[in-house]
């Protein structure tokens, strides 16, 4: 299959999973209820399972459940709706992509089937468990694997390990959870995208960045790829006032000041409006003025 037909089978099953009709919905409540009975016995019981299963590709991946990502993979083969078809239309044949904070690696693994075998993929994620995972997910020809934490800086710096159960969660601050949890403190390499892209000669078409709030920072380490390679970005936003109040604006006035203009999708790109409150969990994508006519953008 080439790119554009590996989209269509993408989309396809994302419609036909969100299909409403009578026999898919019933099909899904008969496919969910013993997989969301055994979730519950493993949070009850403080166990988690290491197990493979399939995603909407037709590809395997190494999950562990109860773990928030593991978890919809288990059940729906796939994880973020509107996200998994954006990050779709932007990925191209030979594609470069660079996902920091990978966790176990399902954009890693979506990038690698529609960019093809001459992409490269670039996975980065800091936690030495969920590392372990990633390398299995992601062990291809021409792939590098980072078991590092990406920032504005070189150094060390000490990482909240939060377990299997919240290990999406991960991070160099606290986590973006309502309530607070205590993590297992871990001391992580940093380094910064600049280096990486110049250490590995890359020249990136997409960069994905979720880092648990370290976003602003990582942004701040790239400022030679960004005015000389002009990557799309694809980066989770979030205010939370325990952790950064305001960074999700200033993501987006950061990348402004390089010629970036934010966009939404919702079964296609639409122009971001910045909002005046705080910001809900989310995810924006970032295109450079000279590259948005490469989008089929839709009118708000």
């Amino acid at each position: 299959m080439n790119n554009t037909e590996k989209k269509q089978l993408i989309l396809k099953y994302i419609d036909d999973y969100q299909s409403r009709s009578l026999l898919n919905r019933v099909t899904k409540k008969l496919s969910y209820f013993h997989k969301q009975l055994y979730m519950k016995y493993l949070i009850q019981f403080k166990k988690y399972h290491k197990l493979e299963v399939p995603i909407l590709t037709g590809q395997k991946m190494n999950i562990v459940l109860p773990d928030n990502i593991s978890s919809c993979l288990y059940t729906s083969r796939f994880f973020e709706i509107e996200e998994t078809k954006g990050f779709a239309e932007l990925v191209k044949d030979n594609c470069i992509f660079i996902d920091i904070g990978a966790h176990i690696g399902y954009y890693s693994v979506l990038a690698r089937y529609l960019g093809g075998e001459n992409s490269k993929i670039v996975s980065i994620e800091p936690t030495p468990s969920t590392f372990d995972i990633l390398k299995k997910n992601t062990n291809y020809p021409s792939s590098i694997q980072l078991n590092i934490a990406m920032y504005s800086s070189t150094g060390k710096m000490t990482l909240n390990d939060y377990g299997y159960r919240y290990m999406s969660l991960n991070s160099l601050k606290d986590a973006r959870l309502d309530k607070k949890i205590e993590g297992k403190k871990i001391e992580v390499d940093l380094d910064t995208i600049d280096n990486i892209v110049n250490k590995h000669n890359l020249k990136p078409t997409l960069i994905k960045i979720d880092a648990e709030s370290a976003e602003i920072e990582i942004l701040n380490g790239a400022s030679n790829t960004i005015n000389d390679l002009k990557p799309h970005f694809f980066i989770e936003v979030g205010d939370f006032e325990s952790i950064d109040k305001n960074s999700s604006l200033r993501i987006i006035d950061l990348l402004a000041s390089f010629d970036y203009k934010p966009f939404e999708y919702n079964n296609g790109f639409y122009p971001h409006k910045k909002k005046n409150e705080a910001y809900p969990s989310m995810s924006l994508f970032f295109i450079h003025e000279t590259n948005i006519n490469e989008l089929n953008i839709k009118n708000s």
